[in-house]
This record gives C-alpha cells, sequence and structure tokens, in this order.
C-alpha cells in the first residue's frame, strides 16, 4: 500500500492537474502528500566578478524559493476542498528539475511519484526534452505520467468502469507493475469498481522456408495455449494474493503482433471505444532504467509509448525491490531543502 505520494509542480495549470489524481490515490490509500517545486541554483558568477552582483545572484535565488515556497503553501488553501483530511507537506528543492524531483522522491521514500505533462511533440520535444521522460528515464519510483486532457477518474456514476492495463511479458518482472497498477486504480475507481486488464502480446511463430515465410500453425496453437494458461494463473494469483485487488476485476487478453507498441495501443483503444467510456484507461509498464547514450541511441517502451499515444502512463521501474510497496525504512534528515 502506498504511504507517500510526490507531487511535482511548476507553477502551471497543467502541473496542478495531478493534484486531483494524487488526492484520490491518497484518500483510499491513506497516504501523505508531498507537494515539490524545483529552482535552479545561483549561477557561479566567478571569483572575478562583482561582490554586488554575486549578492544579487544569491538574493534572487532566495527570492525564488520563498515564492516557490509561497506558492506551494497557497496550494493547500486553493485546493482545500479535495485535500481535505489528508496529510500535505510541502518543500523546494534546488536543482534542474528532473534531478530535484528523483532526489526528493528517493529521499522521501516515496512510494509514488504523479505529474502531469505538458504533452508536447516533435520539435518542440526534441529541443527542450521532457521533464517528465527525464524523470522516468532516472528515478526508481513508480510514476504516474498524465496529460493535460487525461481523464482518470469517474466522470458520473452511469460512466464505464475505470480500467487499468498491465503489459505482461511472462517476465517476473513485468509483473513487478501488477501492484502498484492495482493500488492506483482502486485509488482512482472508488468508491466504484475498477478494471485490472492483463496484456500480453505475443510474436507469431514464423519459419524460414525455401520460397516464403510460413506461419508454424502446431507452434502458434501451443504459444497461444501457454499464454491463456499464464494470463489465467497471474489473473487468480493476483485475486489471491493482493487485498487491494478485491475491489476490482480482473480481465485478460492477448494480441498476436510483431509490433508490441502498436499492438498495446490498438487493444486499449478498442477496448474504450467498444465501452463507450469518457474516461482514459491507464497503461501500466515495467521499464528498465536507461541513461545517456545508451538511452538516446536504443530508446525504450517510455519512448515508443509516448510517441503512439497521449494515454496515462504508470511507469514502474525494475530497479525497484519487488515489495516495494509497504515496506519503509528510517527517513533521513532532509532539512535543506523542506518547507514548512
Amino acid at each position: 500500500m502506498f504511504q507517500r505520494l510526490v507531487v511535482p509542480l511548476d507553477g502551471s495549470k497543467y502541473a496542478e492537474r495531478a493534484i486531483l489524481v494524487a488526492a484520490r490515490i491518497a484518500r483510499v490509500t491513506s497516504s501523505t502528500i508531498i507537494f515539490v517545486r524545483a529552482v535552479l541554483p545561483p549561477v557561479d558568477l566567478g571569483k572575478y566578478a562583482a561582490p554586488h552582483t554575486r549578492a544579487w545572484e544569491r538574493h534572487a535565488y532566495e527570492n525564488e524559493r520563498a515564492e516557490s515556497a509561497s506558492y506551494l503553501a497557497s496550494l493547500i488553501l486553493k485546493y482545500a476542498r479535495e485535500l481535505d483530511g489528508i496529510d500535505v507537506e510541502v518543500g523546494v528543492a534546488t536543482g534542474i528539475a528532473p534531478d530535484a524531483i528523483c532526489s526528493v522522491a528517493e529521499a522521501e521514500q516515496a512510494d509514488l511519484i504523479v505529474m502531469c505533462s505538458r504533452g508536447e511533440k516533435g520539435l518542440q520535444r526534441w529541443l527542450f526534452g521532457s521533464v517528465t521522460q527525464e524523470v522516468a528515464r532516472k528515478t526508481s519510483v513508480p510514476l504516474l505520467a498524465l496529460y493535460p486532457q487525461s481523464v482518470v477518474m469517474p466522470v458520473s456514476c452511469q460512466d464505464a468502469p475505470l480500467r487499468t492495463v498491465v503489459v505482461l511479458d511472462g517476465s517476473s518482472q513485468a509483473e513487478s507493475a501488477l501492484l502498484p497498477a492495482a493500488t492506483v486504480l482502486a485509488g482512482l475507481a472508488a468508491p466504484g469498481q475498477g478494471i485490472l486488464h492483463l496484456l500480453r502480446v505475443v510474436g507469431p511463430s514464423i519459419k524460414a522456408g525455401k520460397s516464403r515465410m510460413r506461419a508454424d500453425t502446431s507452434a502458434q496453437e501451443r504459444a497461444i495455449q501457454e499464454t491463456e494458461d499464464y494470463l489465467k494463473m497471474i489473473a487468480n494469483r493476483v485475486r489471491q494474493n493482493h487485498p487491494i485487488a478485491q475491489n476490482l476485476a480482473v480481465t485478460w487478453s492477448f494480441a498476436i503482433s510483431t509490433d508490441v507498441t502498436r499492438a498495446i495501443i490498438q487493444q486499449v483503444e478498442s477496448a474504450r471505444s467498444i465501452e463507450h467510456a469518457s474516461n482514459d484507461p491507464l497503461l501500466a509498464v515495467a521499464r528498465e532504467r536507461r541513461k545517456g547514450f545508451r538511452s538516446f541511441l536504443k530508446g525504450d517502451i517510455l519512448e515508443s509509448l509516448t510517441g503512439s499515444t497521449q494515454l496515462p502512463l504508470l511507469l514502474v521501474p525494475l530497479q525497484a525491490p519487488r515489495d516495494h510497496i509497504g515496506v519503509r525504512g528510517r527517513k533521513g534528515n532532509f532539512s535543506e531543502w523542506r518547507w514548512n
């Protein structure tokens, strides 16, 4: 179960949409929410800079910290109704936004980061990058990434149930996304019932022939049967072992395709079309953290999915311990960034 949620804010209306989502989850899981805003450190002007110039730079930095702290505190009043009964802490972190967010989340032993991306695409994203993507690459904490138009809470009592699709590949690493996904879904769907859907994409069984490629029918049938058995087993395990899933309907399906990303998007969007849901399904994926050129050259599931859809994503780093949820350690002293 979640205990501490980090919500990064940058002063924009886009970022503040994450507050409502975090509050919904926190209310069901009895979690504490931590609002954090990052400010850049004062510029090092060098030893030859005039004293008054260095003093001005330091003064500007302190003013920005004070304004950020005031802004975060004002949000508690602005969203008083949504946050009523929820413990909220605020803090200003110094550093480049993605690094500062990751540092705070790990220092505070957060169970989840909830943040809203501005949704830039194309040239703008290529030039300026995405804070959300950078956080996803670097953090060891599960990240719920939203877009400005994301609708991840029930619009009305008559609306279709909220659905979370957990992408599995048969590995225990991919299964590490199950518990965080169930916890997020239970929080967002309450007091109604959500649907936890297990999805696996199976590649077609193909053998090379002399003149053409042909499908190996028997191998394909075995693969399908093994996939069905696997998904049934995981569904039963989730129902039996995770109390949070008792209020959820657990379903499963599979797709046969060589294009994993496309198959995932088609499965999710076709289900939404059939249900005529006004809310967005949430995609939950366990993913490996990648850094530097390895991430840039090879890419990963995050870039692939965000380039194909703007559905909300729950990204669970593989480096996170399997029993990360509900395991607590001793907090350190982080007064250098905390503001009360």
